[in-house]
């Protein structure tokens, strides 16, 4: 799937928001855009997808999601929270991750 950010109306203005996402994180970030993580939570399968409602919190739209440096793996779930401010979700590589990354440009 071609790379995009929920509510953005063009790629410019896609890669802009993504930016402004990912300076909002406290942690440095691999290069690597992220479509979905599959992942268990609390025992059960979900899967988060950018542009989709978010598994965990439901309500709120996954907006965008990161790998940090940290090892082992760590991932980000970026929701666009009340407020307009971003929230992460931390999902660690224990949790069984299957990643699937937006198509190369």
């Amino acid at each position: 799937m071609k790379f995009f950010v929920p509510d953005t109306t063009n790629e410019d203005e896609a890669k802009a928001q993504y930016q402004k996402i990912k300076d909002a994180t406290p942690w440095p970030i691999i290069d690597r855009r992220i479509q979905k993580i599959g992942f268990r939570d609390r025992g059960k399968s979900v899967e988060a997808e950018v542009g989709r409602v978010d598994p965990i919190e439901g309500g709120t739209i996954v907006m965008a999601i990161f790998q940090t440096t940290h090892t082992p793996a760590l991932f980000l779930v970026c929701t666009k929270s009340r407020g307009g401010r971003f929230a992460a979700e931390q999902v660690g590589e224990h949790e069984g991750v299957d990643v699937t990354d937006f198509d190369a440009d």
